[in-house]
């Protein structure tokens, strides 16, 4: 999206949309990926509603208060809805294993939060998520566990955790050799994903010997690709480039019905809406 376009768009849509447009309002971009607010970190967006109030062939231009504007990306969304719909727009957010949003913070949130935390703080609070699997393990199948947690994804927003949730990763399954058959036995972690991409069984097993990874696809019982010579710096490349579809990214856009209209527009809150 051009974004000096769009905001030209917007200043017009403004001149009829706000005859006596306000000293001051407010816009943000909604692409795919956030854009980094704190020390370079990216906090997760909140589902917003608004009204349609233009289109253009890149953007759709959508009122979410009083004075503020929201310019959303036309090529990432679900749908383009027409002018004077009121939607719901839920852009990406990280989630959690289980479903849930790995955090929610407003701007003003999290501007208190760089305020009363040491910069140290700040940089720890990136949301990164544990994968669903018991807590004690060998040390060489931690170190895996910790990479595919805390490596970032190629998208530089999301971990691999983040990416493997994305990919609807379940079904996680540990080899933890133990003392006495480390030597006949490495240590692996495997799990199934389903993604337009690929949809089946996914393992990485440590070659202790070469101190190297094995990447492994499997598909009823059968693999059907494997690399080898894996370094962890290569993981999170490999695995999006296997099984991410990039369908994570669309911004999804719903309808919802409009509120009923007030009797006394000049007394509410959102004449967007009811004026």
């Amino acid at each position: 999206m051009d974004r000096d376009a769009a905001i030209s768009d917007l200043r017009k849509l403004l001149d009829s949309y706000l005859p006596d447009r306000p000293i001051k309002y407010g816009f943000r971009f909604i692409d795919a990926l956030p854009e980094p607010l704190l020390l370079g970190k990216r906090l997760d967006p909140l589902p917003f509603t608004g009204l349609v109030i233009g289109v253009s062939e890149k953007a759709i231009f959508i009122t979410s208060g009083m004075h503020q504007f929201e310019i959303v990306d036309r090529a990432q969304v679900t749908m383009t809805p027409p002018i004077g719909d009121y939607v719901e727009v839920a852009p990406y957010s990280r989630r959690n294993f289980d479903g849930t949003f790995v955090r929610i913070l407003k701007l003003g949130e999290a501007m208190a939060i760089a305020e009363t935390l040491p910069a140290s703080k700040i940089l720890s609070y990136d949301g990164n998520i544990e994968l669903p699997i018991q807590a004690k393990h060998s040390d060489d199948l931690a170190g895996l566990i910790l990479q595919l947690e805390m490596l970032p994804a190629p998208d530089g927003f999301r971990s691999i955790a983040h990416l493997l949730v994305d990919a609807g990763a379940s079904d996680f399954e540990l080899n933890d050799p133990d003392e006495h058959s480390k030597y006949r036995s490495s240590p692996s972690i495997s799990f199934s994903v389903k993604t337009n991409k690929y949809h089946g069984r996914v393992q990485i097993t440590y070659d202790r010997g070469r101190d190297y990874y094995i990447f492994e696809l499997y598909n009823d019982g059968q693999i059907v690709e494997q690399i080898t010579d894996v370094c962890w710096e290569d993981l999170a490349d490999i695995l999006a480039d296997k099984v991410d579809d990039g369908e994570w990214r669309q911004i999804k856009i719903t309808p919802i019905k409009l509120p009923v209209r007030c009797e006394s527009p000049s007394m509410c809150d959102r004449p967007y809406i009811c004026g």
